[in-house]
């Protein structure tokens, strides 16, 4: 925890992070008697049912967590740094419906006025409080941030609704198998899928504005989630809302944004709008919250699930008999790279054993396996290697965990590349993971998992076979996109270590202006050979392809 404001000067500038690192805390301090602590309140609500079954009843949930508090702490719902201090009822009025809206607004403000009533004397006149240390503060508790979403946010400023009345498929990732035009309800979640993929996958049957203008609102979107900022990363989020607004007029030549009664010819909408204020807020509040109103509902969910983990660890502890417990032959081994900053899981039990190289080939469709793999002994052991010849063993699939690019002390989930061999049911060719890995020369490229195998009777090398990719123009030989074009014209096998894998990452296949609708999302990496190695796959991937990653080298990227 935090108690009192600093400043971090990055390189000359004053980088924004935590709330106390912000201007705002350094404001009020100065307006507080000598000695006293600032303890900022953060607020969060939303209204959603919380009764289930039994009507749906339907309230204001409203949390509260601290500035003090690390955001990565409070960010986590089971660091249960949020907690529950009111449930404000929504009633039912048997009066013109014309006056429920109002009636409802008072209610939430009267109950909210009562629920913070010692907070907003504490913000006046101070109180002493103990920290977790055990140590006394006089402490001052101003509201300096409230997460709610639109309707929310127009109820708590009181201002009523009528002022607004005028691709290949990835583990983790939601796949809209029949498009995204058939989707029923679009959430958060759905919108953040799809501005994953957006700018790759309408490359072609867009003009290059309107894609550099898609490209440019998704790239301030991604630089604003960063923890912490700086003068420069603020005037680069700056570039790219400006960027957004110069090139916007192409979306609208062509009709693409449009509503319930036909196209729209203009961008005024609220969340956009909002924008424009992100750069100040974050001078004044610090990195902008990494938290929507639908995880209010997430953490009221998330503490049921804690209550029913507890009581699985308490059956567990007393020796009551479980169902569906794992079978140990799926308990995971780790392994680390040389440099010990990414981990590797694949489970004990292989998904094959003891098959020859040849029976291999036959059953990947990989030919070359066997001469491949037969080069790569000699390289590493000898032309007398007592490997030549054994029987080898293979997993369809194994995990990659890396710490943070944005936040170096954190472990991220860990993240599954597969490489299951082809179907012969559905289809000849098998979904594969594509990842950036260092081959023995220390080049770093993109390569495509075919097979993942052992010869050894220990999970001490575990090898990958895979095919390479070469990289065909930088991202500046079409700045409208700003991607790696990458292609496998000639598909060329190579045997590497497992550990010598740096990251996961995303091609999206080029369509240009036509798409062959015959190819699936388990056979685009096989039918096409040109694609794009996705920025906006994840934020993790995108701040360490822009920040980690030099364009003087063209394989110095991953």
């Amino acid at each position: 925890m935090e108690y009192d404001p600093y400043e971090i000067n990055n390189n000359g500038e004053h980088e924004y992070g935590e709330w106390m690192s912000c201007e705002q805390a350094s404001e009020i301090q100065g307006q507080l008697p000598v000695g006293a602590t600032i303890v900022p309140i953060i607020l969060a609500s939303d209204k959603t049912p919380v009764t289930r079954q039994t009507g749906s009843l339907e309230m204001h949930p409203t949390f509260l967590t601290l500035g003090n508090i690390h955001s990565e702490i409070w960010m986590k719902a089971t660091s249960h740094a949020w907690a529950c201090i009111a449930y404000i009822p929504v009633p039912e009025y048997v009066v013109n419906s014309k006056f429920s809206g109002l009636l409802e607004v008072r209610v939430w403000h009267k109950c909210m006025d009562l629920v913070l009533q010692n907070l907003k004397v504490a913000t006046e006149v101070g109180e002493f409080m103990v920290d977790p240390m055990g140590c006394r503060h006089y402490a001052f508790t101003p509201l300096t941030a409230h997460i709610a979403d639109l309707p929310e946010q127009t109820m708590i400023a009181c201002v009523l609704k009528k002022c607004f009345a005028n691709n290949h498929k990835r583990v983790g990732t939601h796949h809209f198998s029949d498009g995204v035009s058939h989707v029923n309800q679009m959430t958060g979640r759905e919108h953040r899928d799809i501005q994953r993929t957006l700018v790759p996958t309408i490359v072609g049957v867009t003009s290059p504005g309107f894609i550099h203008a898609i490209h440019a609102l998704i790239d301030f979107i991604y630089k604003a989630q960063a923890p912490t900022f700086t003068r420069s990363s603020l005037d680069s989020m700056l570039s790219s809302l400006s960027e957004f607004h110069a090139h916007k007029h192409f979306i609208l030549e062509v009709e693409a944004r449009t509503g319930m009664s036909g196209p729209i010819n203009h961008f005024q909408i609220p969340k956009l709008e909002s924008f424009n204020s992100f750069i100040r807020s974050i001078q004044q509040l610090g990195a902008i919250m990494q938290h929507s109103a639908d995880e209010i509902v997430n953490l009221i969910n998330r503490e049921d699930v804690m209550h029913q983990f507890d009581l699985y660890a308490l059956l567990c502890k007393r020796g009551i008999s479980l169902i569906n417990i794992m079978d140990e032959d799926w308990i995971a081994a780790c392994l680390l790279s040389d440099e010990a900053n990414t981990a590797f899981h694949v489970t004990i039990a292989h998904d094959l054993a003891d098959r020859s190289s040849t029976a291999l080939a036959q059953h990947y469709h990989l030919p070359n396996f066997p001469n491949v793999l037969s080069q790569y002994l000699d390289d590493v052991s000898g032309q007398n290697s007592p490997y030549h010849g054994c029987l080898l063993k293979t997993w369809y699939k194994f995990r990659l965990q890396l710490h943070s690019q944005l936040r170096p002390c954190n472990i991220m989930p860990s993240q599954q590349v597969q490489a299951y061999p082809p179907s012969d049911t559905s289809s000849k060719f098998s979904d594969f993971g594509s990842i950036p890995c260092t081959d023995l020369a220390l080049v770093p490229c993109v390569i495509q998992v075919r097979m993942v195998f052992t010869y050894l009777p220990e999970l001490k090398e575990p090898l990958l076979y895979v095919e390479l990719f070469e990289i065909a123009a930088p991202p500046e030989a079409e700045p409208h996109i700003a991607m790696y074009r990458v292609q496998h014209h000639i598909r060329i096998g190579k045997i590497v270590r497992l550990i010598d894998v740096t990251h996961a990452v995303e091609l999206v296949p080029i369509y240009r202006t036509t798409m062959d609708h015959s190819v699936s999302s388990m056979t685009s990496l096989e039918r096409y050979d040109n694609f794009y190695l996705n920025a906006f796959s994840d934020k993790e991937w995108y701040h360490t392809a822009t920040c980690r990653f030099c364009l003087a080298s063209p394989y110095c990227f991953g």
